[in-house]
């Protein structure tokens, strides 16, 4: 489950500090979703991969850019969430 906790260990894990514009997630392997798919995708996310998985949810957008800290979850969520995802 994403608590505030688990939302300040993942920012650890990533090295994100949201005070600092150099920081990014760009750098990691990344997969986008539709916002419609969010709840199931962070379900399964959650089961997966624990707290090993980030996401960003620009304003206005109706995507979420999930950010993974190794290549082949990227691949894995992509494969997995394939029809939902966006480009």
């Amino acid at each position: 489950m994403i608590t505030g906790a688990s939302f300040i260990r993942r920012k650890a894990i990533f090295k994100v500090d949201y005070t600092n514009p150099k920081s990014s997630l760009k750098d990691y392997p990344s997969a986008r979703i539709c916002d419609d798919y969010q709840y199931e995708a962070y379900e399964w996310l959650d089961e997966t991969f624990g707290e090993n998985w980030i996401w960003s949810s620009p304003i206005q957008t109706d995507y979420t850019d999930i950010y993974f800290l190794q290549t082949e979850d990227a691949l894995l969520f992509r494969l997995r969430f394939e029809s939902r995802a966006t480009t």
